[in-house]
């Protein structure tokens, strides 16, 4: 099937300026759908690495403007901060005492030197991003070498809020670290923890796993497989949000049929189009560094058993130092038109001595 990919222009969603002097990475994305008069939206955050908090950005015109509306701090426990690894999303029905549309604000809350511990925390908003109120700890870990990191939540279809991680905790005994996930029927009390994957090879540590949902009722998990040679992307499909199978199962390679591999900080998107629907990945880096864009963007129409690399609509020039791109996020509209994608590009203002990058957002349509 012949598929061409269109793009709108990027905007800037935020960037350097006399009032942001910071690193940005990790941008993640919601457009409501469960929130009245409020539907479409789209509310943002994302990693800000040298300060504390997750700023919170909002675009009441489909991404053409952007304006910051608040920021989100560490609440329950002093001398801790939080500005690592968020994701965001919208409740689809009630769970608990939280009604449908509520805001949820997932992410990872440490002591500065992540020297003590690491919690995967969730955040609430009543009021489309104006106020939060951290409310519940998923899990705790210990420090950055027995931590827990990169948290996704999603509600399966039976109102249950199910949060996955990047899990390190059982490092002693497995040398590695594993994707696993609680789930929960109020949003305070967490099951017991599952994996998704967990490999048999002990050194293996598979991380940042994002989730899509296809209209038929699959799902789709993205992840970097690391320490593997540069860390290479890899998907796995499931007819259940919390039944993965076989946990040493890596599933597929994001390999392009003309041999190229994406590699590190995946994010998945899927949208309607042919017979299977078209499954979007993007990431930090090709393997070996081999795209002109950074990275390219790959994508497969036949549920992950080929794909093809696309160059990024959001070009950035890759840098191991600087990182830009580093986690970007795809996000399918709802009216499922259109993937939004948000990313770290670099600033035009970077000189030798200063490099900052900037959030930029655009849509990808196919036709």
């Amino acid at each position: 099937m012949s598929i061409t990919l269109r793009h709108t222009d990027p905007v800037n969603v935020y960037g350097p300026s006399e009032g942001c002097d910071v690193r940005l990475t990790y941008p993640r994305l919601v457009e409501l759908s469960h929130s009245g008069e409020h539907n479409g939206t789209l509310i943002a955050t994302g990693e800000t690495l040298e300060v504390s908090g997750y700023k919170v950005f909002e675009s009441k015109d489909g991404g053409a403007s952007w304006s910051h509306i608040s920021t989100i701090e560490e609440q329950l426990q002093e001398g801790f901060i939080s500005n690592w690894q968020p994701h965001i999303y919208e409740l689809p029905c009630r769970i608990g005492d939280m009604p449908e549309g509520t805001i949820l604000v997932a992410g990872c809350s440490r002591d500065p030197q992540v020297a003590i511990a690491t919690k995967m925390c969730l955040w609430r908003s009543y009021d489309i991003g104006r106020t939060w109120e951290e409310f519940t700890v998923v899990d705790e870990g210990g420090r950055i070498d027995h931590g827990m990191y990169e948290p996704f939540v999603m509600c399966d279809d039976d109102g249950t809020l199910v949060c996955f991680y990047s899990d390190e905790t059982e490092v002693d005994d497995v040398h590695g670290q594993r994707l696993v996930f609680r789930c929960s029927k109020d949003g305070i009390n967490w099951g017991e923890k599952k994996y998704l994957l967990a490999p048999e090879d002990k050194h293996l540590r598979p991380g940042m796993v994002t989730v899509s949902k296809t209209n038929d009722g699959k799902y789709v998990a993205s992840y970097e497989m690391v320490r593997m040679p540069e860390s290479p992307v890899h998907v796995k499909i499931s007819d259940s949000l919390t039944d993965w199978g076989d946990p040493n199962d890596y599933g597929v390679m994001v390999k392009s049929t003309d041999g190229k591999i994406l590699g590190s900080t995946p994010c998945c998107a899927w949208l309607p189009h042919g017979e299977d629907g078209i499954i979007f990945v993007a990431g930090w880096r090709n393997v070996a560094n081999t795209s002109k864009t950074g990275a390219d963007l790959f994508y497969s129409a036949d549920m992950g058993k080929t794909w093809v690399a696309a160059e990024n609509p959001l070009p950035y020039v890759w840098s191991n130092h600087h990182r830009f791109s580093y986690s970007p996020c795809l996000l399918t509209s709802n009216d499922q038109s259109c993937v939004y994608y948000m990313s770290d590009v670099n600033w035009e203002g970077n000189t030798e001595e200063y490099i900052r990058g900037k959030y930029v957002f655009t849509k990808i349509s196919v036709e």
